[in-house]
């Protein structure tokens, strides 16, 4: 059964997104998280925001669309079919779409990090504990890539080795100046995407509508 987690999640440089996720948000794990920004989609009223869900899911605030999370299980069964539970996953701060289980089996999806020992089945909720060795990373990301629990990670991750800032950016491969020297921290050995710094960097990587908050 393939899991679904519709959540904000946070970008680690091999095992995140580099685009635009549910949120409207970039994925980011900086250093420092409370000085980091993100690119957000553009709003002037909360129904610019609807991004594949109701009104009631979204904040525009100051002019960037903020994702709150799912209402109730009744909005997660009908965006994705019965066995959903609207709830707070472990080191979340909003309510989430979280498949049910009755082992971690139930909860496993079609790629090695997303396999059956990288869940728990934690209160009947499928609870993701992130990936179990290099070999994993290797796979699914990259030859280079290592699985480390680092930078407050609540569960291990795969990370792109770095030196210098730039073995990130070669890494990553983004498109545009999102994703050049200045977005990224080599730390500890590891590659940190920091976030936008302004946003031109959200425009010239995703399009117009985007903007650094």
């Amino acid at each position: 059964m393939v899991v679904r987690l519709l959540l904000v999640s946070l970008f680690i440089v091999g095992c995140g997104s580099s685009g635009p996720d549910a949120s409207g948000a970039a994925d980011a794990a900086p250093p420092d998280a409370a000085e980091s920004r993100s690119c957000r989609q553009e709003c002037t009223t909360v129904a610019d925001c609807q991004i594949g869900s109701a009104s009631n899911n979204w904040e525009c605030r100051n002019g960037g669309c903020v994702y709150l999370g799912c209402v109730d299980t009744a909005e997660c069964n009908r965006r994705y079919g019965q066995g959903f539970v609207c709830s707070r996953a472990s080191g979340q701060t909003i309510d989430t779409c979280i498949q049910a289980c009755g082992t971690p089996a139930d909860c496993a999806a079609w790629t090695t990090i997303y396999d059956a020992d990288n869940f728990n089945c934690t209160a009947g909720l499928c609870e993701y504990i992130g990936c179990t060795s290099d070999s994993q990373c290797v796979q699914e990301r990259n030859e280079n890539y290592v699985c480390r629990a680092a930078l407050g990670d609540a569960h291990a991750s795969c990370y792109a080795p770095c030196q210098t800032v730039q073995d990130c950016v070669i890494a990553v491969r983004g498109t545009g100046t999102l994703y050049d020297t200045d977005n990224f921290a080599c730390v500890n050995g590891l590659c940190n995407f920091t976030g936008c710094n302004d946003s031109s960097e959200c425009v010239d990587s995703w399009g117009e509508g985007y903007l650094c908050q």
